[in-house]
C-alpha cells in the first residue's frame, strides 16, 4: 500500500516520497514527531509536514524535497552538504530547520525567502558569511551558529527583531554590526571564543538580555552603554 492510499496524501507528494526512497535506497518510516536525530516523515491532515534526513551521508540536497510545499519541519543534520541550491528558498512553509554538522561554507541569497522560519540549527559547518537577505527572517526566534568560521555579520542582522536566543560561540568574529542593538527581544547571547576587540555602542540597547557569554575574546574595554543591561543574570 502506497502513501497515497494509506495516509491520503496527494499523488504528487506520494510520488516525491517514492523518488526519495529510490535515491536513498531504503524505505522511509512514518513518525509522530521529527526530532534532532530522525530519519522519517510526518504527515498531518494528509500533507507531509515534517521530514528527517539525519545522518544519511547526503552530499547534495535531493531535489524532490523542494516539491513538498507544506513542509514546516526539516532535519538535514549530520550529512555532507557543501552547498544548497538557490531553489531552497522555495520551502516557504518551513518553521524549523536543522542543517547542523554539514560542510556548508555559504548560504544562498534565496535563504532570506524562508520568512516563516522560527528556529535554525547551523552549528558545526564551515560558514564564513551570511547573505544580506538573512535579515529578512523576521519570525526567527532561535539561531544556533556555533562552531563555524564567521568573520562578520551582515548589517541586516539587526532586522531579526524576534530573535530570543543566539549561539554564535567559537567563530572568528572581530566586531558586530551597529545594528546589533536592534535585537531588543534577545534574551540569550553566547559569543564566547571569537576574536572580538570591541562591542558596538548600541550593545547597551539589548534590554531583554538575561544570559551573556563573552569569554575568550580580545576585549579590553566595554561600551559605556553596557551598564544599561539591567536584566543580565
Amino acid at each position: 500500500m502506497n502513501l497515497s492510499e494509506k495516509y491520503g496524501v496527494s499523488f504528487e507528494e506520494a510520488k516525491v516520497i517514492e523518488e526519495l526512497k529510490s535515491i536513498l535506497g531504503k524505505p522511509i518510516p512514518y513518525v509522530e514527531e521529527i526530532n534532532w536525530n530522525t530519519f522519517a516523515i510526518k504527515i498531518v491532515n494528509k500533507q507531509i509536514t515534517g521530514f528527517g534526513l539525519y545522518n544519511c551521508e547526503l552530499t547534495t540536497l535531493p531535489e524532490p524535497i523542494l516539491k513538498l510545499k507544506s513542509l514546516y519541519r526539516l532535519n538535514l543534520g549530520k550529512n555532507q552538504l557543501a552547498t544548497l541550491p538557490v531553489s531552497f528558498g522555495n520551502l516557504k512553509a518551513l518553521k524549523w530547520l536543522s542543517l547542523s554538522e554539514n560542510q556548508l561554507a555559504t548560504l544562498p541569497e534565496s535563504f532570506g525567502n524562508l520568512k516563516s522560519l522560527q528556529k535554525i540549527w547551523l552549528y558545526r559547518n564551515q560558514i564564513t558569511t551570511l547573505p544580506e537577505s538573512f535579515g529578512n527572517l523576521k519570525s526567527l526566534q532561535e539561531l544556533y551558529l556555533d562552531d563555524n568560521q564567521l568573520k562578520t555579520l551582515p548589517e541586516s542582522f539587526g532586522n531579526l527583531k524576534s530573535l530570543q536566543k543566539l549561539w554564535i560561540f567559537y567563530n572568528q568574529l572581530k566586531s558586530l554590526p551597529e545594528s546589533f542593538g536592534n535585537l531588543k527581544s534577545l534574551q540569550e547571547l553566547f559569543l564566547r571564543g571569537n576574536q572580538l576587540r570591541t562591542l558596538p555602542e548600541s550593545f547597551g540597547a539589548l534590554i531583554s538580555l538575561q544570559k551573556l557569554s563573552l569569554r575568550d575574546n580580545q576585549l579590553t574595554t566595554l561600551p559605556e552603554s553596557f551598564g544599561n543591561l539591567k536584566a543580565l543574570d
